[in-house]
């Protein structure tokens, strides 16, 4: 950054002696244990039963580089994932021990657009985001057993209009495969022993073509059945288009078959099973539903059958199961489903965590159980979230410029205030419980009383842009704040007033540690950064350890306090995106990260003693 005018608003505390180590990264590490959250809006058909109803795959973040596809094999023990980058990657995963078997690299470009299994499972197709829509298969034959994974037909082609992106490829058996997309569908047969020509016809749509974009495609028999843009079924004689349906709903995606029978799924968030001659069989619908297995957004993204269950995405981020023969469908997993996620608070007391987005709704979730627990929409986005001391409120900040603060169980609104205009970027209860600190985007901190009713006490003015980060001191005594111009500034709380010596402030002992500007995080900023690449801070001072969320998707992990320029840190992938925010459990036990884009929460096992010191 050009301009640090926070530099003149550090000082060391007194006797403080720099340790041989303090520029290394810590000994501790971090073991990624849970992941909340389901990818919904980017990705289709990516929810599948594994071995067997009990085992439910999908993704929800990164794994290095943001996953586009997954397949998983016919026997459920293998899982395939396609993300993007410019030598993308497909890699093949123990689906119990989540182990990588195999990455699969080098031909595709940009990113992996479709994967499939063969009947047997022994051949995977990968088509790619690359001008030429290249489709590599693979045999991964023994491939859990170290196979090389060797490439047995590579065949490149090139679509009627090279522009057109596949969108859809399905198995039949072990050498036919349908390949569909905008305005096409191919039908291609592999050579036998991967030796030879691959044989390429073009699907006629004939009369039947009134929409020619295909989403979806699976096999029921012998027959391959396309799911097209506008919500029609297609069912292909070889490569005629001899058969049509309509879903009422419209498709959205969803299309899976298995013993004979076809599973569609539509925006309108009907499910429907259709026999081999596209035929209505069974209907569900999943907007009807009431109760707390209600989906807050009910259109369907994913299908997938075994057993006598459905297994259903939603547009929503939620996972229900169907059981067929009652009819009835059950919640399993939620998560937050729309815009970025930014509000972040761990729970004073309890192994819980809360979390704000910008689909309207504030969550709690149970770090022990692995499950969320209060879930409510709000009217708006909440972009800031903290507990008070003992837990019993939660106060959110608003992009409207309003504070709203409910009980912990989210059940009540204990008050409503509206502090301005301006949107919340951050708050913080004082460790007394006394005080609600507020920062805004109009470049004030405004106090609240918390013990009186969230009553506007007194109004912070010296910021020179909105206020980004907000720490008191374990005294409640003082509080220092960061702005988006890099200013760092302190004040004593009681009189509202600016501390404008550093010194002063030397010496005190703070409570938290988020400002992302100040004497102990000064090492965590990259040479030539501009200070906004750093989103969040956090810090376990048993532990010694300081946490990072950066713009490039990684959970850094710093010695605290970090004080030496180009500190040394441990990175740590997962997120999809830009990470918004991390924080510690009061406990020490976890480290919560919460994802932007991917609206991800991923939970993080933390060290239970300091390792380095």
């Amino acid at each position: 950054m050009a301009v640090k005018p926070w530099l003149g608003a550090i000082r060391e505390p007194s006797g403080w002696k720099e340790g041989p180590d303090v520029a290394e990264a810590p000994a501790a590490d971090l073991l990624l244990s849970f992941v909340y959250g389901y990818q919904a809006q980017q990705a289709r058909s990516n929810l599948c039963y594994g071995a067997t109803t009990d085992d439910i795959i999908f993704h929800a973040a990164a794994v290095g580089d943001d996953i586009t596809c997954l397949a998983v094999h016919p026997k459920g023990h293998m899982v395939a994932t396609g993300a993007l980058g410019k030598q993308p990657k497909v890699i093949i995963w123990d689906a119990q021990t989540g182990a990588t078997l195999k990455v699969l690299s080098g031909l595709h470009k940009r990113g992996i657009a479709c994967l499939s299994f063969s009947a047997s499972g022994a051949i995977l197709a990968t088509t790619g985001l690359d001008d030429d829509h290249t489709l590599a298969v693979y045999s991964v034959t023994g491939i859990d057993r170290h196979c090389d994974g060797r490439n047995i037909s590579n065949y490149f082609t090139q679509w009627p209009y090279t522009a057109l992106r596949v969108l859809c490829c399905a198995f039949a058996g072990e050498t036919d495969i349908a390949v569909g997309g905008k305005s096409f569908v191919k039908f291609l047969t592999l050579p036998a022993g991967g030796r030879g020509d691959v044989q390429s016809k073009k699907g006629i749509f004939g009369k039947l073509g009134t929409s020619t974009t295909a989403i979806s495609c699976a096999w029921v028999g012998a027959h391959a059945v396309t799911g097209m843009a506008d919500g029609s079924l297609y069912l292909w004689k070889r490569v005629m288009a001899y058969m049509a349906a309509s879903t009422p709903g419209g498709s959205s995606g969803g299309l899976r078959s298995g013993a004979g029978a076809l599973v569609t799924g539509g925006r309108d968030g009907r499910v429907l099973i259709w026999d081999d001659q596209l035929q209505h069989m069974h209907a569900f619908d999943l907007s009807a539903a009431t109760g707390v297995d209600a989906p807050l957004k009910a259109e369907v993204r994913s299908v997938a059958a075994k057993g006598g269950k459905i297994l259903v995405g939603t547009g929503g981020s939620e996972v229900m199961e169907i059981a067929i023969a009652s009819g009835t469908a059950r919640k399993l997993l939620q998560a937050h489903y729309q815009g970025e996620m930014w509000g972040l608070a761990p729970h004073p007391l309890l192994p819980r965590v809360a979390t704000a987005c910008a689909d309207g709704t504030i969550r709690v979730w149970d770090a022990t159980a692995r499950a969320l627990v209060h879930c409510r929409s709000v009217s708006g986005e909440a972009h800031a979230l903290g507990f008070s001391p003992g837990g019993k409120h939660l106060a959110g900040g608003m992009t409207s410029g309003d504070v709203l603060v409910l009980l912990e169980d989210l059940s009540q609104v204990v008050a409503t205030v509206k502090i301005g205009a301006a949107a919340i970027e951050c708050l913080a209860y004082s460790p007394d419980g006394l005080t609600l600190a507020v920062g805004a985007h109009d470049a004030c901190v405004h106090l609240l009383a918390a013990a009186a009713g969230y009553a506007r006490r007194a109004v912070c003015r010296g910021h020179s842009s909105y206020v980004r980060h907000l720490d008191f001191s374990a005294d409640s005594r003082y509080l220092k704040s960061n702005c988006g111009a890099y200013e760092l500034l302190f004040w004593e709380v009681a009189k509202a007033t600016q501390v404008k010596s550093a010194t002063a402030v030397r010496d005190v002992k703070w409570h938290t540690c988020t400002c992302t500007l100040g004497w102990p995080v000064q090492g965590i900023h990259k040479p030539g950064a501009d200070g906004t690449d750093v989103n969040g801070v956090d810090y376990h001072r048993d532990l010694q350890l300081l946490a990072t969320a950066d713009d490039f998707g990684h959970v850094n992990l710093f010695r605290y306090p970090c004080v030496i320029k180009g500190a040394k840190a441990k990175a740590y992938g997962g997120h999809a995106s830009h990470v918004t925010r991390v924080a510690f459990s009061p406990n020490g036990s976890y480290l919560f990260s919460a994802g932007g884009n991917d609206r991800a929460l991923l939970q993080w096992e933390a060290p239970q003693k300091c390792p380095h010191r």
